[in-house]
């Protein structure tokens, strides 16, 4: 995090804080923008290796 300049908060669970989010367990997961909104919550395994997810990644981080 700190070698790329990442300040979004990741350790919730580890260091005992309360989630702004409900985090899931495991295989839920999340995208989210630069403000840290929620873009896409899912609940179940995904496939994350299409070009649906590669536009609308390419299309946040040009946001």
């Amino acid at each position: 995090m700190e070698k790329h300049g990442y300040n979004f908060p990741v350790t919730y669970r580890i260091v005992g804080e309360n989630s702004p989010i409900t985090i899931l367990n495991p295989p839920g997961s999340y995208i989210l923008d630069k403000n840290g909104y929620v873009v896409v919550h899912q609940n179940a395994v995904a496939d994350w290796d299409n070009s649906k997810v590669d536009q609308l990644l390419e299309k946040l981080v040009n946001e």
